[in-house]
This record gives structure tokens, C-alpha cells and sequence, in this order.
């Protein structure tokens, strides 16, 4: 269910390119990068959402808010930190 099927909702290959945008300080495309894991989770929260549980759900749309905020303060290590925690919760939904 969270695997992706079209070729724009494939959340952690934006993920990772947040997290190589940031640790190269490039800010713009971390921006843009973060956008489309966005974009890309609102299309797979829809096909998840009887598997996962809300808590999960919303954990991970307040981390992507949260990423957006260390980007825009230029928060290497905030945003390390967030995208690793989203990790974990990506890897917990439907077990």
C-alpha cells in the first residue's frame, strides 16, 4: 500500500533527496525535494489509511511541516533529525 505505483509518489526517493539536498546546503532544492514528499504522501496517506494508524498518520505530516521550518532556518541537523524519525515511522506502518 505505501509502495509507490506512479511515478509521483514515491516518498522515501524524495526523502533522500531532501536529506543529499541538505547535506550538500542546497536549500532550494531541499524545498523543492520536501514539496514533492509532500505532494507524494498526501496521494499515499489516501491508500493507507485503514492499515495505519492515526497516530502514525499525523506523526508524519507534523515532521514534514516540522522539515519545512528547518529548511527555512537552514537546519542541517534539524532536518537530518526529522527525516531520520520519518524513517522510522515509514518503516513501522502496516506491521
Amino acid at each position: 500500500m505505501k509502495q509507490p505505483l506512479w511515478g509521483d509518489d514515491d516518498v522515501i526517493h524524495y526523502i533522500k533527496q531532501v536529506e543529499g539536498s541538505v547535506k550538500e546546503n542546497d536549500w532550494k532544492n531541499a524545498t523543492e525535494s520536501l514539496k514533492k514528499a509532500q505532494h507524494a504522501w498526501n496521494k499515499v496517506v489516501m491508500r493507507i489509511q485503514f492499515n495505519a494508524g492515526q497516530d502514525e498518520i499525523n506523526d508524519i505530516s507534523r515532521m514534514l511541516e516540522r522539515a519545512h521550518g528547518h529548511i527555512d532556518a537552514k537546519d542541517q541537523i534539524g532536518v537530518i533529525a526529522e527525516m531520520a524519525e520519518f524513517r522510522y515511522v515509514w518503516a513501522e506502518i502496516g506491521h
